[in-house]
């Protein structure tokens, strides 16, 4: 046993992810339900759709932690997304305010810049190494 395991919890087995998902419905175009989960992504969408015989598109699936180990949550995206001029609404009577008008690039976007605590211009996600040269 090393120092680390000692002074260190074990990494649960369950880890929290985001999601964000789509519904082909008027009522929705352009909005994009953010939430978090420590279930498969798939079960936790089909929870929240099946009842209602929406066919739901999983858009994202991601970690969310960063790379030191803490977590952000789903709150955490939307108010960053929301910050940046993204509106979050209440699409039908029967929705929470879970909802974002934005695209997927906008919110993986907000993702990365929480993970790496800075802002971006436009629509940067993505991350490269860099080359050893």
């Amino acid at each position: 046993m090393d120092q680390t395991s000692t002074i260190l919890p074990p990494k649960p087995d369950a880890r929290l992810r985001i999601y964000a998902y789509s519904i082909p419905a008027e009522s929705h175009d352009g909005l994009l339900k953010v939430g978090q989960t420590i279930q498969d992504v798939k079960t936790r969408v089909a929870q929240q759709t099946k009842t209602v015989g929406v066919a739901a598109r999983i858009e994202l699936d991601e970690s969310a932690e960063r790379p030191d180990g803490s977590v952000f949550t789903d709150h955490q995206v939307r108010a960053h997304l929301a910050a940046k001029g993204f509106p979050v609404v209440k699409p039908s009577a029967d929705a929470g305010r879970e909802w974002v008008r934005c695209t997927l690039a906008d919110v993986q976007t907000a993702i990365a810049e929480i993970r790496a605590g800075v802002r971006y211009s436009g629509t940067h996600h993505e991350t490269f190494e860099m080359r050893k040269e």
